[in-house]
């Protein structure tokens, strides 16, 4: 079932004007409330239409959809993701495409490989940095969900390294700066790959 098609209708404010979200993020990536919070939340700040754009993966899209559904908001199926062009890089947010597409879904993994592999040049760094930080202190602060830089902040301040902040942050920068070169954190696809894969 396309949950797009079976959300409800967008209404309007007082004005006549539909309040509408389309770039959100749940802790499936980087957001700091989970999918059904996310749509809650919108609900309760007036919004009409929503989508959750999480990074490089669908994951919470289906909690997000039925609960957008379950309370009367439109909800929109989405993504943000990362692509490469010729002076840097470029963020795209996916729109109303089919979660469960198979050929979306197995690229969809494929990012979260290369996410992966960030998240452990990551931790690399810090510890060439001599930041004593661990991959399992991290991955407690994620949960289930997709490990990001948030996680790494918290388990920073956690440890209470009242200059990990500053000192991670150099870290990641560095980390940043290893993709263009060996492809240590190469997470992003070409551009034209990247709308194709959403527009088909």
């Amino acid at each position: 079932m396309r949950h797009a098609e079976a959300a409800t209708p967008a209404t309007s404010n007082k004005e006549g004007r539909a309040m509408i979200d389309l770039h959100t993020h749940s802790t499936a990536s980087d957001g700091s409330l989970s999918p059904r919070e996310l749509a809650r939340a919108g609900k309760a700040a007036g919004l009409d239409v929503m989508a959750l754009t999480d990074h490089d993966c669908a994951k919470g899209v289906d909690d997000f959809l039925d609960e957008c559904a379950a309370i009367g908001l439109t909800g929109v199926p989405g993504i943000e993701l990362s692509a490469e062009v010729p002076n840097g890089q470029l963020h795209l947010v996916g729109l109303a495409f089919d979660p469960h597409d198979l050929a979306l879904t197995a690229k969809f993994a494929a990012l979260l490989d290369g996410r992966a592999a960030r998240n452990r040049a990551i931790l690399q760094a810090f510890q060439d940095n001599a930041i004593p930080l661990s991959w399992d202190e991290v991955r407690a602060f994620a949960g289930d969900e997709l490990v990001s830089r948030v996680h790494f902040a918290q388990a920073l301040v956690a440890k209470g390294l009242k200059d990990g902040a500053v000192a991670g942050g150099a870290a990641i920068e560095e980390v940043g700066e290893l993709g263009g070169e060996d492809g240590v954190v190469r997470v992003e696809g070409e551009a034209d790959e990247v709308e194709l894969s959403v527009g088909d």
